[in-house]
């Protein structure tokens, strides 16, 4: 019963981030926040598709496939994808509030991100605990730029529906070191997958709950 409701879990992210990203994507009306924050939505879904389809294959298999290779594959195509989300976010955040970056931020997270695809790439399959951290520090160091950047931008507003996305960032990201380097030598810390999606779900809502009230204020 566990494994089914879990499985459900993460299938219910995986429709509910594709059909937000897709609705927000074509519904836009040229609004380039949403236009940007819909794509965000929908590469975090299939981004996170990738681990998470092969891990409820393997549960729900008869046969005596092993979708180890699968499920690391997967992890290392979320990891470079999850890069991208944060880049996305950090140019939803500029649009949002009509902000241009400085040229040094822009070229320290270029940098970032080279160095991450890099390690990612240099150290994806490995089950070493050092290695893993290794692999995974650019991505964190990313996220939490993002996550100063977006606060400093947005202090000046006041009420936002996006007042949270800092701390949900924040938390998906500890869930995600967490689970990185606990994950393969202790087996029940696989279960941080969990709260870490449900930190994603929350930024989904956060997006789409500001797009619905913009659009209904607009047809008032």
């Amino acid at each position: 019963m566990h494994t089914i409701i879990k499985s459900g879990f993460y299938i219910i992210f995986i429709i509910i981030s594709c059909i937000a990203g897709i609705h927000m994507l074509i519904k836009s009306n040229g609004d380039k926040k949403v236009t940007i924050f819909g794509l965000m939505v929908l590469l975090l879904g299939v981004g996170e598709s990738f681990h998470i389809v092969p891990r409820i294959l393997e549960i729900f298999s008869n046969s005596s496939k092993d979708y180890g290779a699968m499920i690391e594959t997967g992890r290392f195509i979320a990891s470079l994808s999850i890069i991208f989300v944060y880049y996305i976010l950090f140019w939803f955040c500029n649009v949002l509030c009509n902000t241009s970056p400085t040229k040094k931020r822009n070229i320290t997270l270029i940098i970032l991100g080279i160095l991450s695809i890099a390690v990612s790439i240099l150290f994806w399959n490995t089950d070493d605990t050092l290695f893993v951290l290794l692999r995974n520090v650019p991505t964190i160091v990313i996220g939490l730029l993002v996550v100063v950047h977006f606060n400093r931008q947005t202090s000046s507003i006041l009420n936002h529906p996006f007042k949270y996305l800092g701390l949900a960032l924040i938390l998906s990201l500890l869930f995600t070191i967490g689970f990185e380097l606990l994950g393969q030598d202790y087996p029940f810390f696989i279960i941080l997958m969990m709260p870490k999606t449900l930190m994603y779900i929350w930024i989904i809502l956060m997006g789409y709950i500001a797009y619905r009230k913009e659009r209904l204020s607009e047809n008032e």
